[in-house]
């Protein structure tokens, strides 16, 4: 499409395919979110105090979410899962299973085909678990939240492992390949996040640097030097 069309906005600074003769085309906006993603203070939780997971897995990636990310909490030390306050996106037809699951652990669960509130459900979070659409890795970025994200592996040419990258090269989140996002993986690394919680302050510091806060308003003015 580059070559039929006057601007090109882009979601990250570094975008792939895009040919020589439209690269004078190309401004970089970044993407706009809903109003209620903003910037939030990242609150540490630290000694005995609630641990806010917040899982969003989209329809592609409840499934696998579901099975691995309750085993893997099963596997923590039993004192680190009575801190877990679990908030998980999951599919309607997968949520029996993923309750039995959990109900195998001491964590606080909240399970739900679609979960409303984001801003609010993200302000709360220490740590977010989710596909690596690029709306996925903005609205994190936007608000200020460290995050580990599984890039969908059938993406078309494989963009959100180059969207998790963008997160990952400042040090603003961790990257699990699917492959490698196993059970017992996934649990060395929660244990080792939630008792170094100074980790999870540095990466919601970082991850604000892939923030564009102004959006809407940098896409807004190239429409108006389009017309």
């Amino acid at each position: 499409m580059a070559p039929l069309v006057t601007r090109i906005a882009t979601s990250f600074p570094h975008v792939e395919n895009i040919p020589d003769t439209s690269q004078k085309k190309v401004s970089f906006t970044g993407l706009p979110v809903r109003p209620d993603i903003q910037l939030a203070p990242y609150v540490i939780s630290e000694d005995n105090k609630p641990f806010h997971l917040l899982v969003t897995g989209g329809s592609q990636g409840a499934r696998v979410f579901g099975e691995v990310i309750p085993e893997a909490i099963r596997l923590l030390d039993s004192s680190l899962q009575k801190r877990l306050y679990v908030s998980q996106q999951c599919r309607s037809e997968s949520l029996t299973v993923t309750q039995a699951l959990y109900a195998q652990t001491k964590a606080h669960v909240e399970l739900s085909p679609f979960l409303d509130k984001m801003g609010e459900r993200y302000k709360r979070a220490h740590l977010v678990i989710s596909r690596a659409g690029a709306s996925s890795v903005v609205e994190v970025a936007l608000v200020g939240r460290p995050a580990i994200f599984v890039p969908y592996p059938y993406a078309m040419d494989d963009h959100q492992f180059y969207n998790a990258q963008e997160a990952q090269k400042v040090g603003g989140g961790w990257m699990m390949r699917e492959k490698d996002f196993t059970s017992n993986n996934l649990a060395i690394l929660l244990s080792d996040l939630i008792t170094s919680p100074w980790k999870l302050t540095q990466a919601a510091v970082n991850i604000r640097a892939i923030a564009i806060p102004d959006a809407s308003l940098r896409l807004a003015h190239l429409v108006a030097l389009s017309s």
